[in-house]
């Protein structure tokens, strides 16, 4: 039985349309003009999420550089 449960499964799976991934859609919302104020957003992430919550009033902590 749990054979027949794991082959449904396996043919579900391999047949069922996909859908796109909604966290691809974040990809371009940040522009990187380069080195200045933040550096390599990938490196300094935090950071660069800290300074846009501040900006819009959420004051969060700001991780150190």
């Amino acid at each position: 039985m749990a054979s027949i449960i794991r082959e449904s499964v396996a043919d579900y799976l391999t047949n069922a349309p996909g859908e796109e991934d909604p966290a691809l859609g974040i990809i371009g919302l940040i522009d990187d003009d380069g080195p200045a104020p933040h550096g390599d957003p990938a490196v300094q992430h935090d950071a660069y999420l800290a300074d846009a919550l501040e900006a819009e009033g959420g004051g969060a902590q700001r991780p150190p550089r």
